[in-house]
């Protein structure tokens, strides 16, 4: 039987010693001759990366706008002459008039951007705004993504269905209600997946949608060719979908449209890695539509910052930390002699098992995040001081013990679940490293910590 016992526990600290080797140190493979962590890495947050921060200022430059004789803005199409004689007018212009220079205007902005930044799924951000001049500043995780993030933030974000041919506006923006990105078989290439933005319509855009889908369809029309002959050919009005000058897809109605909802085919994928990118980025096209047009243009300047806590502020902070935890240890140690150098090292392994979780669950490491680790990792000292010295006194580990000790830490699990909760990074950090930390707890100290330590007696 002792022998037995023997077996389970080497086996157990064993099991122990990978988790902390794996945790503290990675697993490694040879890959494209080189050496790669097959650990997933920490998400860390803003304080300890670099930063890209960018100034946005409302636009107080002139421009030159090109009227018809109608009194319609034309768009220089480089070709025609734009002169008096040929119908045309050229006026200077602001950019932004100054009546829609208000402060209503710059919170609107503020908000839509911010609406944004959560939509393009950024991370951690930092965005302040100026309501008196309507600067705005906003600070990002210095990343590969972030470049392609500021084109998507700088954009105005008008949507325009329009006639292909004479550019007339049939819907716009005020028609829209959602947009979203979808993907299906494609009916022309059985080897590939068109990508698709689906429009969603409201009450109005509905039914003006209707209307156009009976007039924008591929007609068989009669027409004399060269011979002079009568000859059937089709005849197709295409529509256009434009954003911010762009046009994304040309196409026509193969059928009235009477349930508000327009798919516009995009582009096309022949394999999966292919797939997720294009649809990545048209999400970040319906992400604009769906929060609304800036009200002011605005424009961007872009620069750096290093990161506020820097790798030795932070190594400083981990051995101070390192340094706590080491003295809870000594006094286990000193206090149950080999039962508690035992728990000391089941109380690494606790440690590393929490620092996994909270890698594979994408949480965000910030200061207080680390904050909430060590208070997962003290709480874990206390449970184990409690159950040792439950041990020595009555030969057991009362499962009364353990439940007294839950009921009395109760406040911290609510306050950790509200707190993960919050949309604020760095209090959401804090909240779900102790969330995590919690679980791993009572996971890891009924499943391992009291069995090895019963079994020592």
């Amino acid at each position: 039987m002792k022998t037995l016992k023997k077996i389970k526990i080497t086996a157990i600290l064993l099991f122990i010693a990978i988790i902390i080797l794996t945790s503290f140190l990675g697993l490694y493979k040879k890959e494209d001759f080189r050496v790669v962590n097959l650990i997933k890495g920490y998400k860390l947050g803003m304080q300890f990366t670099n930063r890209v921060v960018l100034k946005a200022t409302p636009d107080l430059s002139e421009k030159e706008v090109i009227y018809d004789k109608d009194g319609n803005v034309v768009e220089d199409d480089g070709k025609t002459e734009y002169t008096e004689e040929n119908g045309y007018t050229k006026k200077t212009e602001k950019v932004n008039n100054e009546e829609i220079l208000t402060q209503e205007n710059y919170k609107l902005t503020k908000q839509i951007l911010k609406k944004r930044l959560k939509g393009l799924d950024v991370g951690e951000y930092k965005l302040t705004l100026n309501e008196e001049s309507g600067d705005i500043t906003i600070e990002l995780q210095e990343n590969d993504d972030v470049h392609q993030i500021e084109k998507y933030l700088e954009q105005k974000g008008v949507l325009t269905i329009i006639d292909k041919e004479t550019e007339e506006i049939l819907l716009d923006n005020s028609d829209v209600k959602s947009a979203k990105v979808i993907y299906g078989a494609s009916q022309t290439d059985t080897t590939s997946t068109t990508i698709y933005l689906q429009i969603d319509f409201n009450k109005d855009g509905a039914k003006k949608l209707e209307e156009i889908s009976q007039k924008y369809i591929a007609q068989k029309v009669q027409e004399e060719n060269e011979n002079g002959e009568m000859e059937e050919k089709e005849n197709i009005k295409y529509v256009s979908v434009v954003l911010d000058g762009q046009t994304y897809s040309s196409t026509y109605f193969g059928e009235k449209m009477s349930t508000g909802v327009l798919y516009v085919p995009i582009t096309q994928a022949k394999d999966s890695e292919t797939l997720t990118k294009y649809v990545k980025e048209l999400n970040k096209v319906a992400t604009v539509i769906n929060n609304g047009v800036l009200p002011i243009e605005y424009s961007f300047t872009e620069d750096t910052a290093e990161a506020s806590i820097s790798q030795n502020a932070l190594l400083i902070g981990i051995a101070v930390s390192a340094g706590i935890l080491l003295i809870a240890c000594i006094v286990l140690i000193f206090k149950f002699k080999a039962k508690g150098f035992i728990a000391t090292f089941i109380q690494a392994g606790y440690i590393a098992l929490v620092l996994l979780a909270v890698r594979y669950t994408n949480v965000v490491i910030t200061l207080e995040g680390i904050a909430g680790i060590i208070v997962s990792a003290m709480l874990n000292s206390a449970l184990t001081y409690i159950m040792l010295n439950n041990l020595k006194k009555k030969g057991t580990i009362e499962w009364r013990t353990i439940g007294n000790f839950a009921l009395t830490t109760i406040p911290i699990y609510i306050a950790a679940v509200i707190l993960a909760f919050n949309s604020l990074t760095r209090i959401n950090s804090l909240g779900m490293t102790v969330v995590w930390g919690s679980l791993c707890l009572y996971i890891y100290n009924l499943a391992i910590t009291k069995n090895v330590l019963e079994m020592l007696k």
